[in-house]
């Protein structure tokens, strides 16, 4: 949650905040997701732009479902 921006002062960031990031109306869950997805790993995604983090978002979770298929 930190990585992604989401913690403000320990505490999840309030609902107005929430919404100027995207995260409410159309395509606001898809983009909360990749959100989600591109702070798996190492660095902090909060300043990247949708579309980066769109892109970080479907490498890992690539990654992560092809390790998961291993048998």
């Amino acid at each position: 949650m930190t990585r992604a921006g989401l913690l403000k002062n320990e505490k999840f960031i309030a609902k107005g905040e929430f919404k100027q990031k995207g995260f409410l109306g159309s395509g606001g869950i898809g983009r909360f997701r990749d959100t989600l997805w591109a702070a798996v790993g190492p660095k902090k995604i909060a300043r990247l732009s949708p579309q980066k983090r769109a892109e970080l978002a479907n490498d890992r979770r690539s990654k992560i479902h092809s390790e998961l298929a291993k048998p």
